[in-house]
């Protein structure tokens, strides 16, 4: 996937800028790296990915969002490649509100909030993109790929952490395996103000749930079908091939489904198939569901 790293350090310390220049020195001296915003006491780098979607680079200097960005729209949503300025205005304006309402998609936006001085960075509600947190003296330092983080500080391993999620590994949180290394919660806004950094959340289940609630089974049934349809429709139309998790299964063979009849044509399904297990083999169930 396309990699970012960004250091942000306040304007006026020069401790702080002196070392934020040296990481991204070492940053273009290891790797294919690119600057794409360069503003404020904001160094942010871009490294592209072939096998991966073009960053969309918001305009102003304002930033980026990597991945892939669907606008909510009448008569179907579509894949944005652009974004104009006053729609980045607006995700400043209401604190990334007009984001997660408007759009949706795997994405990871990263903006500079001129206006009031300071960075947001948003990873989807799904969490798709990966989204790491981590400190240097005077700099806070935000990175999509581990390895990278691993050429600017020393990785010292969570022995505490990774006691626990070997005993609960369905417990998610910001802490990680990595001692002083965070990751972003999907749908959290993290904000580097100029009083320091700080979050808020910008997406949550409950408040579009209260609001969309619906105690007539056809009808509730006929919402699921748009709102899925909408979402492959979207995919269908999106200009990409498709890598689809097919266990065979109701749901999986469901949005498949949705996908063939909104005219996805370029789909390749993929299934778990473990050695030696039987009863974890989704081999059978998922070839007659492509079959079909």
């Amino acid at each position: 996937m396309t990699a970012l790293i960004a250091f942000k350090y306040k304007v006026g310390d020069y401790n702080g800028r002196k070392l934020a220049e040296r990481c991204v020195d070492v940053m273009t001296r290891h790797g294919a790296w690119t600057m794409a915003v360069n503003y404020r006491g904001l160094r942010l780098l871009v490294r592209s990915e072939a096998r991966d979607v073009d960053a969309i680079v918001l305009p102003g200097d304002k930033g980026l969002v990597s991945g892939i960005l669907f606008e909510r729209r009448e008569g179907g949503d579509r894949r944005l490649y652009e974004i104009d300025d006053a729609a980045v205005s607006a995700w400043c304006a209401t604190e990334a509100q007009a984001l997660v309402e408007k759009y949706w998609g795997p994405y990871l936006a990263v903006i500079s909030d001129s206006e009031r001085d300071r960075v947001l960075i948003l990873r989807d509600p799904l969490g798709a993109r990966a989204c790491y947190f981590a400190e240097l003296p005077g700099v806070h330092v935000m990175f999509t790929d581990v390895a990278d983080w691993a050429q600017l500080s020393s990785l010292t391993i969570d022995d505490d952490y990774i006691a626990l999620f070997l005993r609960h590994t369905r417990i998610e949180g910001a802490r990680t395996g990595l001692c002083g290394v965070s990751e972003a919660i999907p749908g959290v806004l993290y904000r580097w103000e100029r009083s320091g950094p700080a979050e808020t959340i910008a997406w949550a289940p409950w408040p579009p749930a209260r609001g969309a609630a619906i105690f007539n089974f056809d009808e509730a049934r006929a919402a699921l079908r748009r709102s899925a349809e909408a979402a492959a429709g979207a995919w269908a139309h999106a200009d990409l091939p498709i890598v689809h998790r097919l266990s065979g299964g109701f749901d999986s063979s469901a949005a498949l489904a949705c996908l063939m009849r909104c005219g996805a044509s370029d789909i390749v399904c993929v299934n778990e198939r473990p050695l030696n297990v039987p009863e974890g083999d989704e081999f059978d169930a998922a070839a007659r569901m492509a079959a079909h």
